[in-house]
């Protein structure tokens, strides 16, 4: 992981000064007198410290009284970060870990005395460690604040070195569909957690938050809008950090065109769950799979075995309340190579919920589905509508069946019933 990301900084540090912009002039003061050493002629900007610890080919710490000038753009005060701060220059960002409470602040002009701190990689992210407070760390100012560089998360993935450690802003994204009713992270057992960040061309990145976080225990917004946030990275993957729940401005219309009112979603990520997953003919049936899904896992099935067999096999949902509802529609996404007969969507409302699927009356939904041998490229259906249902508990049902002359395999994830 350290060398691909070495290798890109040596390639992107030329022009990291034009990626990154703000409207603070944080050209260094001449600092009052302190008792903190401090040497003009040893100023190095982030970049130079990254370049440092490129050239030393792993940990690099520092012995002379070098400093870094900087502006904090995400300190400890939300819990989300503790006993570290995210400083930024012309030249990129750095995290900076301390043994304890920094009581450095969002938009504090500082400067870093880098004498005993230790610069090295932390799963692709750069960072300072072992700085105390006390030794190392000196106000200039304070209520300087960086402007967010607006960014994609095409982008910022793409560049993620560059970013790392900096304020940026993404506009028209939102959380995905199987992270609606979730919390930012575990308050209760004070549990990390990552959550899906979208846009409308379906790129996506993660945003971490801490269990200790103040804001753990608040609901993810359901819309699409913009959100600040500092942009991070742990073994190649983006991770974006947000400071303030007030920065995460998600409150229009979703990419669907929806509200994010989403009644039930099913993405497989624990497995089954409650479905049903019956087989009235053959020994093949629906399987759970951590390497197909979109993204992994979801579900798939086949009937050939070595050779074409036949089959008429069940995936059923649990009891879904459609009651009180102004309008009810579903959506699904599937993938299928291979010649053999198309997939039944169902739909009950007498189904027992559990056992031989003849014990209820189950109507064929007309829903858009794959149509196959396209390099197992997943299609999304677009919203059927099932208002018709609205006033009752329902079974949704994927009806497979193959012949000992044709079998198609296919895949299935993301199915969503929502208000709109």
């Amino acid at each position: 992981m350290k060398q691909p990301i070495i290798i890109r900084f040596v390639l992107l540090i030329a022009t990291t000064v034009v990626l990154l912009n703000s409207c603070v002039d944080d050209t260094p003061d001449t600092p009052p007198s302190t008792s903190i050493p401090f040497d003009s002629t040893k100023v190095l900007t982030i970049g130079q410290i990254k370049q440092m610890l490129v050239d030393s080919g792993g940990i690099y710490t520092f012995t002379d009284i070098y400093s870094v000038f900087g502006v904090v753009v995400m300190d400890e005060n939300s819990g989300n970060i503790y006993e570290s701060s995210f400083i930024q220059d012309a030249t990129g960002g750095i995290q900076l870990n301390f043994i304890y409470t920094s009581g450095m602040y969002l938009g504090d002009s500082v400067r870093i005395l880098l004498k005993g701190g230790t610069v090295e990689l932390y799963h692709g992210l750069y960072e300072i460690k072992n700085l105390k407070p006390a030794d190392n760390v000196y106000k200039i100012k304070t209520g300087l604040f960086y402007e967010p560089r607006t960014v994609s998360i095409e982008e910022l993935n793409t560049n993620i070195d560059a970013y790392q450690s900096t304020l940026i802003k993404l506009d028209s994204v939102q959380f995905s569909d199987s992270e609606m009713g979730k919390t930012y992270a575990d308050s209760a057992n004070l549990v990390d957690e990552n959550h899906t960040l979208e846009d409308c061309d379906g790129f996506q990145t993660i945003i971490r938050s801490s269990g200790y976080a103040s804001f753990a225990n608040t609901e993810l917004p359901s819309g699409k809008g913009s959100l600040i946030a500092i942009a991070s990275v742990y073994d190649a993957e983006t991770q974006l950090l947000i400071r303030q729940t007030y920065e995460v401005q998600l409150t229009g219309l979703r990419c669907d065109g929806g509200t994010g009112n989403i009644l039930f979603f099913e993405g497989f990520d624990d497995g089954y769950g409650a479905w049903e997953n019956i087989s009235v003919v053959g020994d093949q049936v629906w399987e759970y799979s951590s390497s197909y899904g979109n993204p992994e896992p979801g579900v798939t099935i086949s009937g050939y075995d070595g050779s074409y067999n036949a089959n008429d096999d069940w995936l059923i949902s649990p009891s879904i309340n459609l009651s009180g509802l102004p309008t009810a529609f579903i959506s699904i996404e599937t993938a299928r190579n291979y010649n053999g007969n198309a997939l039944q969507v169902k739909v009950s409302t007498d189904y027992n919920g559990s056992g031989d699927p003849s014990t209820g009356t189950w109507a064929d939904l007309q829903i858009t589905l794959s149509p196959g041998n396209n390099n197992w490229e997943w299609i999304p259906s677009g919203k059927a509508d099932i208002s018709a249902y609205i006033g009752s508990n329902v079974h949704i049902a994927f009806r497979y069946t193959s012949t000992n002359s044709a079998c198609a395999t296919w895949e299935l994830d993301n199915i969503k019933i929502s208000e709109n």
